[in-house]
């Protein structure tokens, strides 16, 4: 749970959400057919946001991992800069945290 603290009062943000927001910025981005899941996640049932997307650091730093399949015939090193660009900001917009690092691995290559 994140806590962000203003003259308004305190807001509480899980980290669910802001993975879920994430996931759904990264799966806007032309050339991203999903996000990757392991055998793991799929027996546990862990639903989407979950799967693929890992959120780390605390007290203002922080970091998020993305395994991401790609479409065929995409240029990946593009895509995976739109995908930074556009999960920093949406997180940033939904939540005011800041995230200073995005890894992106690409798992698959879809056609």
């Amino acid at each position: 749970m994140l806590k962000i603290e203003n003259h308004l009062g305190v807001v509480d943000i899980s980290r669910s959400f802001i993975k879920k927001t994430a996931g759904t910025a990264a799966l806007s981005v032309f050339g991203v057919a999903g996000i990757s899941t392991s055998i793991k996640d799929f027996i546990l049932g862990n639903s989407f946001g979950d799967h693929g997307i890992k959120l780390f650091g605390a007290g203002g730093e922080y970091s998020i991992k993305l395994r991401l399949n790609l479409a065929y015939g995409v240029n990946i090193a593009a895509t995976a800069q739109a995908v930074a660009d556009k999960v920093r900001y949406a997180v940033y917009s939904a939540t005011s945290v800041r995230i200073s690092r995005i890894t992106i691995c690409v798992d698959k290559i879809l056609i």
